[in-house]
């Protein structure tokens, strides 16, 4: 009894680790489908994902690469992306991505060739190296098909981190009665093309209950600091003082300044969102003369609990039109608050 039960988990670890392998390899071989056209200024190669494990899967690609069709040369290259799902249960599952290096060698190639290289200095010291990225899904109720998610990603770069989080609902008659392994499959088997997943998208409701993005650095001085220096010297004709701080902090103020009135003509300070916005300039400021490491920007639901809604297939088809983003922003605008948190400098608080 015990050895038929034994085959039979290991038949069934072998179904799921082929469905999660096939998963992924059809979604870059797609993504490489879409790319294959001769007038795409990019194309995709990659090394396809293979994964082990039983109880736990994991699955590694040794290169992802995006590339200059014209040049041939790699744009970005994601080394050794590997995804990880452990912590199963039937109603919850953690998954990890991440890549240990990433390399822009075309990027940076264009870069240096058509800036200056102040720019290409800033450039490096926020250009992202490496990733981590978690996800938590959890079954909330198995016959009407929702789920909780939580996603997380920590992006290092040479002088600075990014971050982000989304909390997030799902729910649909497709992930009902499904081990959450199974569903987040099927789930994210819908995503190999924006036109597929609109075919799909009618029969799924969402509801975020917080999104977070975060940006901190502790060299934000001591990389514009030389910019500013540099623009001071260029322009010394007749100035007798040589740069210092209070120079410094005049040029930043007269840079929010500039920041500010841009927003207002753009009409940004007009909508709901104008003292958050306030806030974030004031939050780089800080940054910019060490009395800050960061900034914190939340999205939160205006009402509790977070109403469901829908995506209509349109806005998926048609992403990169201001048509459809107008309507994401007005759906954001009615529905979330935005709060903007500076992380002060611990010798600050």
């Amino acid at each position: 009894m015990i050895v038929i039960l034994l085959i039979m988990g290991y038949k069934l670890s072998s179904k799921i680790r082929w469905e999660l392998e096939h998963t992924l390899n059809a979604y870059l071989e797609k993504i490489v489908q879409d790319y294959a056209s001769s007038d795409k200024p990019l194309s995709v190669e990659y090394n396809p994902f293979v994964c082990s494990g039983v109880s736990d899967y994991k699955c590694v690609s040794k290169n992802i690469a995006l590339i200059d069709t014209d040049s041939h040369q790699e744009i970005l290259k994601v080394t050794d992306l590997t995804l990880k799902v452990d912590n199963i249960t039937t109603s919850s599952v953690r998954v990890l991505i991440k890549s240990p290096k990433l390399t822009f060698d075309g990027l940076d190639k264009k870069i240096k060739e058509n800036q200056n290289d102040e720019v290409f200095q800033i450039y490096k010291v926020f250009r992202p190296d490496s990733f981590v990225c978690s996800e938590e899904d959890k079954i909330l109720d198995k016959k009407d098909g929702k789920i909780s998610s939580h996603n997380q990603c920590k992006i290092t770069a040479n002088k600075a981190n990014y971050s982000y989080s989304i909390v997030a609902n799902v729910k649909s008659p497709k992930l009902s009665e499904k081990t959450i392994l199974n569903a987040m499959i099927s789930y994210y088997a819908n995503f190999i093309s924006p036109q597929k997943f609109s075919e799909e998208i009618d029969d799924f409701d969402f509801a975020l209950e917080n999104i977070s993005f975060s940006f901190e650095s502790k060299e934000l001085k001591s990389v514009l600091y030389p910019i500013f220096e540099s623009d001071y010297n260029a322009n010394k004709s007749g100035k007798k003082n040589p740069f210092n701080d209070i120079l410094y902090e005049k040029g930043l103020q007269n840079l929010k300044e500039l920041v500010g009135f841009g927003l207002g003509v753009t009409g940004m300070l007009e909508g709901p969102y104008e003292n958050a916005l306030i806030n974030l300039v004031e939050g780089l400021h800080s940054m910019a003369i060490d009395k800050a490491i960061g900034v914190k920007v939340v999205l939160m639901p205006k009402k509790i609990p977070t109403p469901y809604f829908k995506i209509h297939p349109s806005i998926l088809l048609n992403i990169d039109k201001s048509s459809a983003q107008q309507r994401i922003l007005a759906k954001l605008f009615n529905t979330y608050d935005l709060k903007v948190e500076t992380i002060l400098n611990q010798n600050e608080e």
